[in-house]
C-alpha cells in the first residue's frame, strides 16, 4: 500500500480541485438551479460535500471510471489518504463527497 502524502501542504490543492471539478461538472452536465458546499471537521478529517438539484449523475458514468476531472480529483484525493465518492440523490442532483486525513499538529 503506497504511503500518503503529508497533507500540510497538499490540503488546499487538493481540495480546490475538487471543489472546482465540482462546479465544472455542475456548470457542463447538471442543469442545476442551486449548488451547496458544505465543509466540516470530523474525527480528524476535513469532509466537504458538493450537491447540487441538476439531472443527476448517471449510474453507467460511475461505473465506468472513465479519465477526466472527477477522475483525476479522486486519485489526488486517494494520492492524500482520503476518498472522493459521487452519487445520484434520490430526490434529483448529485452529490461529491470528499474526506480528507488532517495533518497531525506538530
Amino acid at each position: 500500500m503506497p504511503k500518503a502524502r503529508s497533507l500540510g501542504r497538499d490540503l488546499p490543492e487538493v481540495v480546490e480541485a475538487f471543489v472546482n471539478e465540482a462546479f465544472a461538472n455542475v456548470r457542463q452536465h447538471a442543469a442545476a438551479t442551486t449548488v451547496h458546499v458544505d465543509v466540516a471537521l470530523r474525527t480528524g478529517r476535513l469532509c466537504v460535500s458538493v450537491r447540487d438539484d441538476g439531472c443527476g449523475i448517471c449510474a453507467a458514468r460511475l461505473q465506468r471510471r472513465a479519465p477526466g476531472g472527477l477522475a483525476r480529483s479522486a486519485g489526488l484525493a486517494r494520492a492524500a489518504g482520503g476518498s472522493l465518492t459521487a452519487e445520484a440523490r434520490a430526490i434529483g442532483g448529485t452529490v461529491l463527497r470528499l474526506s480528507l486525513p488532517l495533518p497531525h499538529a506538530p
